[in-house]
């Protein structure tokens, strides 16, 4: 039965018996249009509600703004406004595009302030859940993101919703650096097992797996499995690839197998995407994939527009990525002084997101450069002054010190940063830092 023409149509009932909404949210993307055909989108029909609109929208990925503008739509009007589905279908398209502010302060709404419909309350819960937990992770809020899933996981939701719980739960221990907890509970959960069965949420499950291969060093096996979900995605005719990490991740993985080539091309066309929809953390991220698989001139210079463009997203465990990427090539550079900004970077996110397995792989891999550098009082007012451009002459005066004794607490200064002037300084005392002991 084919309802897609009735004007003003909201399709909660045909999807609900059908029970193919309750995947809902994959990597970044609903299955869209549920129950409906998913071929290549038409142009959108007068007739779909807003929320159907903002949904064809996203998966065309070229109009981020216009699929934000009927998501609202969806959410403020009538008659979107009080069905679950489309309330949902609005949620996640404000994930994709972003919008994470206000999808945490809607998503209750799919519990307490919508018409039920034919959704049970399980149903309606099992979606803000989802909601939330990547909200969380998007955020970079690890520990959130695995409280929320675990509940998820445990909650009275169908098989497809648990296992799809349960690949998003590696994702969150992987980004966590807990590997060993990812492949057990990939085993414990029968994850492997249903990766093989003909499931909505396959693609993610098969991501998943490969994902733990790659971080175990299985890159040839993890490559074929992220080949194989990047079919099924295909088969699907999601047109808006940029918002999956599913081809981020193949790059890498294919660059982990020695295909050096279509790891570049598959990295160039994921940017191209992303470059459409122009979400910043879906940007950043596949500007930083270009960046580490091409290691071309350009790489310290495209890593660091990652960075800010993840920055502006609030993608956190996105940024130790970057941040450990820029200071290796940093480092090979001599250049210990930014190579030490970068790691602190890292390492701060880390502590503070609760990444704690990433934390000590940091440590194993820059040693000393993860420790915290200490200076005495007065080696961090001269580093102070120093880096605020003041002559050793200026600095002595304020600070009521010999020349001699000026230059002795710089040699020390630059010897404990490893830097090697004052330009070094500026690099390794960033503006928080200056004026205060370290």
């Amino acid at each position: 039965m084919d309802l897609r023409g009735v004007e003003g149509l909201c399709t909660s009932e045909v999807e609900a018996r059908l029970d193919v909404v309750t995947p809902g949210l994959t990597a970044s993307v609903p299955w869209l249009m549920a129950g409906q055909d998913t071929g290549p989108a038409p142009d959108v029909p007068a007739g779909l509600c807003a929320s159907a609109k903002s949904a064809r929208e996203m998966t065309r990925g070229k109009d981020v703004g216009l699929a934000v503008a009927w998501a609202e739509e969806a959410l403020d009007e009538a008659p979107c406004r009080h069905d679950p589905l489309c309330v949902w279908r609005a949620l996640v398209t404000l994930v994709s595009a972003g919008e994470l502010v206000t999808v945490d302060e809607q998503c209750a709404r799919l519990v307490e302030d919508v018409e039920p419909g034919p959704f049970t309350r399980a149903q309606r819960r099992s979606m803000m859940l989802r909601a939330r937990a990547r909200v969380a992770r998007h955020t970079g809020d690890l520990p959130g993101a695995r409280r929320i899933l675990g509940e998820l996981i445990e909650s009275d939701v169908s098989q497809n919703v648990r296992l799809l719980g349960v690949s998003w739960l590696v994702d969150v221990l992987l980004e966590e650096g807990a590997i060993d907890e990812a492949v057990d509970l990939m085993a414990d959960s029968g994850l492997d097992r249903a990766a093989q069965q003909w499931l909505m949420c396959r693609p993610m499950l098969l991501s998943a797996r490969a994902a733990v291969r790659l971080a175990i060093g299985d890159a040839d096996t993890g490559f074929q499995d992220f080949l194989q979900a990047e079919r099924l995605f295909e088969g699907q005719r999601m047109s808006n690839r940029a918002m999956l990490l599913c081809p981020t991740q193949i790059s890498l993985a294919a660059k982990a197998a020695r295909r050096d080539e279509l790891a570049a091309r598959i990295a160039g066309q994921v940017l191209l995407r992303a470059r459409g929809w122009g979400e910043p953390r879906v940007l950043g991220m596949a500007l930083s994939t270009l960046a580490t698989v091409e290691n071309g001139p350009d790489a310290c210079a495209q890593l660091t527009e990652a960075a800010e463009l993840l920055e502006v997203g609030g993608a956190r465990s996105e940024l130790i990525t970057v941040n450990q990427e820029l200071a290796r090539r940093l480092a090979a550079r001599d250049d210990v002084a930014g190579a030490r900004w970068r790691i602190g970077q890292a390492m701060g996110i880390a502590k503070e997101i609760g990444a704690h397995g990433r934390a000590q792989n940091l440590r194993a891999e820059f040693g000393g450069m993860t420790d915290s550098v200490r200076l005495t009082k007065q080696e961090s007012r001269v580093a102070s002054l120093a880096r605020g451009g003041h002559s050793n002459e200026q600095i002595a005066g304020k600070l009521g010190l010999s020349l001699r004794g000026i230059e002795f607490h710089l040699s020390n200064v630059y010897r404990k940063l490893g830097v090697r002037g004052r330009r070094g300084l500026r690099d390794a005392l960033g503006e928080e830092a200056a004026g205060r002991q370290m």
